[in-house]
């Protein structure tokens, strides 16, 4: 039997603490479930973290191929339910998986697993396959015999995530299209048409438009110096990679996208239904709330998200509730820290969590439509006003210049 110090809430909202003993971390935390309490911390007395759980929450999660942790979550899921072995269930995978890479990475995590390791344990050790949290999880759905329930939940959030990622690249499609066709239209202009045009432009008596002449100055110093031009450019990408490391730097560039009246809503949406998803999915699978938050904090994708989830662990640990940790960083929305407080004084936070996700996934998909609507005129609008305005000058120059000819 181990020994475990723990933290939580009682059903009458007052903090307890104390010591249980149980056979692991997961039937500590039923134990714990059994008495009222709802644990905020549970930690294993003289222990260190096992392995997979210490390579879990070490790095950040790199995924080499986004679909592939999806397929295989979703595979795993309906052969695990339906008491296919685990070592089977990943060879089979395998065999399903159209990547030559993914078949090589799951028939090794097979060959583990049916060595004898927990397939938490082989998922943790084939770095960029899955991240943090959902180890956390297959480990926790292993100890309790839930694994199957498990995978299938992991399998339902990452694929509602995958379709909000198509939603928002989608958007974007055309968009970009629109700005590299207006682009490559302007650098024809420049390149060749203003070129050809200027031997006739220096003879009209109005002299070359200043447009005309900036257009052709500039075509002419990158035709003569090209490769310095690019080995700037290379230098200047170097540089600004180097910044972007810095979480100073990266904090400051991130205010200024939070700032930003349309984007900004999206971006702070985003980062709530990523962290409430994943805290809501961990907590319903028996991790502990202070270990869940760390677990949420390296996935986190900005600073601001990633320094609100990490202050928020003491927070907790000092007695306050879960939408008073988060009180003081306004850009969770609103809807956010309602349900946190319904979910706490209830007792039942994990569906709380759900249940923000889904408004904030909701909100999202509103906001990404409107923009799928919005977007595509006004870029047209402006980048074809943009591009009009250098074809009527040349229009303009040579009708006046065949106007003094005639």
């Amino acid at each position: 039997m181990k020994h475990y110090r723990y933290a939580a809430y009682s059903n009458d909202g007052k903090r307890r603490s104390g010591e249980v003993e149980a056979l692991s971390r997961e039937t500590a935390f039923s134990a714990l479930q059994g008495m009222g309490l709802t644990p905020i911390d549970l930690q294993e007395k003289q222990a260190k973290s096992s392995s997979a759980e210490t390579s879990a929450s070490g790095r950040k999660p790199f995924f080499h191929d986004p679909m592939l942790i999806v397929r295989t979550m979703r595979m795993l899921a309906i052969l695990v339910s339906r008491k296919v072995p685990v070592p089977d269930a990943l060879e089979l995978t395998a065999d399903a998986e159209p990547s030559r890479s993914g078949r090589k990475l799951l028939h090794a995590m097979s060959r583990k697993v049916a060595e004898g390791r927990s397939i938490s344990a082989a998922m943790a050790e084939a770095d960029g396959f899955a991240s943090p949290y959902i180890i956390s999880m297959i480990s926790a759905g292993e100890t309790t015999a839930t694994l199957g329930t498990v995978l299938e939940r992991v399998a339902d959030q990452l694929e509602r995530d995958e379709e909000l990622k198509r939603k928002i690249k989608g958007a974007l499609a055309y968009p970009l299209v629109l700005i590299a066709a207006s682009l490559g239209m302007l650098a024809f202009i420049a390149l060749y048409m203003v070129p050809a045009l200027m031997p006739l432009l220096e003879q009209s008596d109005g002299g070359v438009p200043g447009v005309i002449a900036f257009m052709n100055g500039t075509a002419t110093y990158l035709g003569n110096n090209a490769l310095w031009v690019l080995a700037s450019l290379g230098t200047v990408a170097a540089l600004l990679a180097l910044i972007l490391r810095n979480d100073a730097t990266r904090g400051f560039l991130e205010g200024l996208w939070f700032r930003l009246p349309f984007i900004g809503k999206m971006l702070a949406g985003s980062e709530t239904v990523r962290f409430s998803s994943s805290l809501g999915l961990m907590l319903a699978n028996h991790v502990d709330l202070v270990r869940a938050l760390t677990i949420a904090e390296k996935v986190a994708r900005t600073v601001y998200f990633s320094n609100a989830i990490r202050s928020a662990a003491p927070a907790l640990k000092e007695g306050q509730s879960l939408d008073q940790a988060f009180a003081g960083y306004d850009r969770f929305p609103k809807t956010f820290n309602a349900l946190a407080r319904a979910g706490g004084e209830t007792r039942a936070l994990p569906a709380a969590l759900g249940q923000i996700a889904d408004v904030q996934r909701a909100i999202l998909e509103k906001q990404v439509e409107t923009a799928v609507k919005l977007l595509p005129p006004v870029l047209t609008l402006l980048v074809g006003g943009f591009v009009g305005t250098f074809v009527l000058v040349i229009v303009d120059t040579i009708m006046s210049l065949n106007d003094a000819i005639y």
